[in-house]
């Protein structure tokens, strides 16, 4: 009696646990022997295993919130000179709240006040000559013309070409100062800023290239008060390290690098970009002590605004 095999193949490949494996249907489907009967030297290769995505590092946590100031660590970020244990910054300043349309919209607008059109040709109102006919219609014997500065003729206007555009867009001050309180505090929050008791190096590129790599930075800005000749040659070349002086941070020099590095000198100033009105440092400002009061005669008294120099007519 002749047995075919598929009709016996398929219910063990079933049935059996063990011969499950990504064989047994195509092995079935073919009529061909149970596994139990191939070849000893016949191996299924083992499933590839899964790649895990490694799990990152949690934020450097080198800051504490206390009441309306935030104290960071002072770190010797050249291992030169004695750093203090920490200095108070103003919280309206390194904790507020993450905004990201608040920073796509200063990016966007710093990169829109970046761009340029180095090429525009001119249309035919901007091409100097005169707009007469040049002949009369017909009789002539030449063809039909126009203007003078019909695109036609040499030293016309140009058809249809690059004209000159202005891609600035509008971004008010109160957006500015806080799109830069919010780069500072994310970067202060996802531990990568860094506040260094200073910044003077002498002018040699492995001093700092180095202590980047000690810390495991990749990419770094430095901003100081007062950039010092030695530092910006030392960090010259240093790849994707930007250096900045206190008045240039910007918003999109922060979030280019990965790293942001501030001498203590440089935190404590606060850049004039980030304060409000009336405040300096996250404190109310005061006149100075044993300052004078104006005169009386220049104080505004109510009786003042209905003097005859003040009077309008309606």
């Amino acid at each position: 009696m002749r047995i075919a095999w598929s009709r016996v193949a398929s219910p063990l490949l079933r049935a059996s646990p063990l011969l499950r494996s990504p064989l047994a249907r195509p092995l079935a489907l073919l009529g061909a022997r149970p596994l139990s009967s191939l070849p000893a030297n016949l191996t299924l290769a083992e499933p590839a295993p899964t790649a895990t995505t490694p799990t990152p590092p949690p934020p450097r946590i080198n800051y504490a919130l206390r009441g309306d100031e935030i104290h960071v660590d002072v770190e010797a970020f050249f291992g030169g000179g004695a750093a203090s244990p920490a200095v108070a910054l103003p919280a309206d300043v390194f904790a507020a709240p993450l905004r990201v349309d608040v920073l796509h919209d200063c990016v966007r607008w710093q990169r829109n006040k970046r761009r340029q059109v180095h090429r525009a040709s001119k249309r035919r109102g901007e091409v100097s000559g005169s707009t007469r006919k040049l002949y009369r219609q017909k009789g002539t014997g030449n063809a039909r013309a126009g203007s003078l500065r019909s695109p036609l003729r040499k030293g016309g206007a140009k058809a249809h070409g690059p004209a000159a555009r202005d891609f600035k867009t509008e971004l008010n001050k109160k957006q500015r100062r806080l799109a830069l309180r919010v780069a500072l505090s994310a970067k202060l929050r996802e531990g990568r800023l860094t506040v260094a008791a200073s910044l003077d190096t002498p002018p040699k590129t492995r001093v700092v290239a180095d202590a980047l790599r000690g810390r495991g930075i990749r990419s770094a800005l430095f901003v100081d008060d007062d950039l010092a000749e030695d530092f910006k040659t030392a960090c010259r070349n240093v790849p994707l390290v930007d250096v900045l002086p206190q008045v240039g941070a910007n918003v999109y020099s922060i979030l280019q690098r990965d790293h942001l590095v501030l001498s203590e000198s440089a935190a404590c100033g606060r850049p004039a970009s980030t304060k409000r009105k009336g405040r300096a440092c996250g404190v109310r400002a005061h006149p100075p002590a044993g300052a004078r009061s104006p005169p009386a005669s220049r104080r505004r008294t109510p009786g003042a605004l209905n003097s005859p120099r003040r009077r309008h007519v309606y």
